[in-house]
């Protein structure tokens, strides 16, 4: 792989607030919130720049579904 190919692929899986806030379905304000208190994973910082790596915010939603799914299973049976 070319080193221009791996920059952009490299770049494909770096996501900025937008994007994540889109991935999410939430504000941009929202995603500062939640990723100032560590809900969030934390952003790394290329100069001046935040930015979300892809393969954390998967994990982190793939995390937060098994939690949901745990949850479930507590729940009293419906008679």
């Amino acid at each position: 792989m070319s080193k221009t190919a791996e920059a952009i692929s490299t770049q494909a899986r770096l996501l900025s607030v937008k994007d994540v806030a889109a991935l999410l379905h939430l504000g941009q304000r929202s995603v500062w919130k939640f990723s100032a208190c560590g809900e969030l994973p934390a952003p790394i910082r290329i100069g001046r720049l935040r930015r979300w790596d892809l393969q954390g915010i998967e994990d982190w939603i793939a995390q937060k579904r098994a939690e949901a799914d745990k949850t479930r299973g507590n729940l009293p049976k419906m008679p």
